[in-house]
């Protein structure tokens, strides 16, 4: 395990010294104002079809049904198109992919789905999904050609596209990746943003006091959630707006939650920690995902409440699953690395596919290698899902191993996270060495290990409320962007195990600190009158009007 200091990648000359320090040491880009004002949305290719085909729609009073994926980008892309296209004059209906029945992605089980339906929609938009899906978005069109109907098909997404089964027949696609076509639209940004672009857009040829803005907190929680980029401007500019709009609390959702925790204003280790795993528990646990887009939507109190004591139950139920499946992956990974390979592939056919990509972070965190966890399905069926190392395209690996083994039935993602299907166990042995000889030579034969940045030592004028609230002035934190944090070394002199399965604990420091481990994996059993070094992200915990100063430990060892 290293832990390393960050390196400075520019000299950001702020107010406060210990700001710049930490601004100084990230991409210097991203502190580059974005107004959002500025943006166009016709630069997304796609974009000028789809909202033609929209207002044609709208025109004839024909139904939209909008096929959305079931994780937080999904849902709330759902939960943006619903609200937006229906402000805007349209007939709007949602269809949550399953992640049981369905599987990832526009698949046959959500083909057959549209198929089943007794009254035919005018048009279909897709959201979060069907870049690879070309082959079922064909088979859907071509069926409705048989009965002499012709089905506008839309596809919003911000997914890899596959080079073999792209949506070719696709009416529309709108994807910021795309590069079959000539565009200018170069930022990374997530599906619902993709789906957001789309109802701006068409706002824009609407006549409506409708204001696309009011969406933009669903935007912050899907870009936070599905760990897009934030050193990018645009990403930025679109969660700092979308946490003011999350924090007038307009929302029933946003207000039963805060009644819930206790909280007055939201920030985005809220939507990272208490907003995005409730939304994802909801599939992991195979529930339906109609339940968050009724908490995110509703505008009845009772509705939202109920929808929000279900992800509770869910997500309660997937931090038990989750924390047995880490245990048994990760004994897996550490016979693996014993043997030396490249990345982690773990098969644990005893638990849900719900939580397997939870389980993947966690192997990936505590080996330093990127990992793959596969889980047995009810038909028979083999998935997994793949979590990757800074500077590791996991997907482009998982591209290649097909390539030499023709072993898998589907994958697809991005570079830090994948998916992937198979038809049988024994497959995993072969399919595991293809993966692991490539991996070897992308990562020039030099087998990586757990390495943690931090911003250099904690000194003492992080030590206040007033310094850590200061962090946020150059926030939003998230992916690329990395929340600051701070090394601490000391003598253990107090440790106090807490939660159902003393899986968190609560160190003291002889020093005075007070630091808290969430899920310590045993080694804080061992803490007591030791000397240990630790890497803690500073914050402001608030509890019945008093706030005080918590540092939460990132990771940790024996000095």
């Amino acid at each position: 395990m290293k832990f390393v200091e960050r390196k400075k990648l520019s000299d950001i000359k702020l107010s406060d010294p210990l700001l710049s320090s930490i601004a100084s040491r990230r991409p210097p880009e991203a502190l580059v104002e974005f107004k959002l004002h500025d943006i166009n949305p016709y630069d997304l290719p796609g974009i000028q079809s789809a909202v033609e085909i929209l207002l044609s729609a709208k025109e004839q009073q024909s139904t939209v049904i909008c096929v959305v994926d079931y994780d937080t980008d999904g849902i709330c892309s759902g939960a943006v198109l619903r609200e937006g296209l229906t402000s805007l004059g349209l007939n709007v209906g949602i269809m949550v992919t399953d992640r049981y029945e369905d599987g990832y992605g526009f698949s046959a089980g959500a083909c057959d789905k549209l198929l089943e339906l007794k009254d035919v929609p005018g048009v279909i938009v897709t959201a979060d999904l069907g870049s690879s899906d070309g082959v079922e978005i064909e088979r859907y069109q071509s069926e409705m050609a048989k009965n002499g109907k012709k089905i506008p098909f839309i596809v919003t997404d911000h997914h890899h596209i596959s080079k073999l089964t792209p949506p070719a027949t696709a009416d529309a696609f709108i994807n910021p990746g795309r590069t079959d076509v000539f565009h200018v639209f170069n930022h990374p940004i997530c599906g619902a943003a993709v789906a957001w672009m789309l109802v701006y857009a068409l706002s824009q040829k609407t006549p409506s006091h409708f204001d696309p803005y009011q969406l933009l907190d669903l935007v912050a929680v899907a870009t936070v959630g599905d760990m897009v980029s934030l050193s990018n401007t645009l990403n930025r500019a679109l969660v700092k707006e979308g946490l003011f709009q999350l924090n007038q609390m307009n929302r029933y959702a946003w207000r039963v939650l805060a009644e819930s925790k206790n909280k007055s204003e939201f920030k985005e280790d809220d939507i990272a920690f208490q907003i995005a795993p409730r939304i994802n528990a909801l599939s992991r646990m195979g529930d339906d995902g109609q339940t968050a887009l009724t908490w995110l939507s509703s505008d009845m109190k009772d509705a939202s409440e109920a929808a929000f004591i279900n992800m509770e139950i869910n997500n309660d139920e997937r931090k038990d699953e989750q924390a047995k499946c880490q245990k048994l992956a990760l004994s897996q990974a550490k016979s693996q690395m014993d043997s030396g390979v490249f990345v982690c592939v773990c098969f644990v056919p005893e638990f849900t596919h719900g939580v397997v990509g939870l389980a993947a972070s966690h192997v990936v965190k505590e080996t330093g290698l990127p990992a793959i966890v596969i889980s047995l399905k009810s038909n028979g069926m083999l998935t997994g899902s793949a979590r990757s190392i800074p500077g590791f395209d996991l997907r482009l690996a998982i591209e290649k191993a097909q390539d030499h083994t023709g072993l898998l039935t589907k994958y697809g993602g991005h570079a830090m996270a994948a998916g992937l299907s198979m038809n049988s166990a024994d497959d995993i042995e072969a399919f595991h060495s293809a993966l692991n000889t490539i991996a070897s030579e992308m990562l020039n034969h030099e087998r990586p290990e757990p390495t943690f940045f931090h911003d250099g030592e904690l000194t003492q004028e992080m030590q206040s409320v007033e310094s850590i609230s200061n962090l946020q002035s150059i926030g939003p934190f998230g992916q690329d962007y990395p929340y600051p944090a701070f090394l601490v070394k000391g003598l253990v002199t107090g440790v106090k195990l807490l939660g159902k399965e003393f899986q968190h604990a609560k160190l003291t420091l002889s020093s005075g600190e007070t630091l808290m481990w969430f899920n310590h994996d045993g080694l804080a059993d061992k803490a007591t009158i030791k000397i240990m070094e630790f890497i803690v992200s500073p914050t402001v915990n608030s509890w019945n009007g008093r706030q005080s100063v918590q540092y939460i430990v990132q990771a940790a060892r024996m000095s």
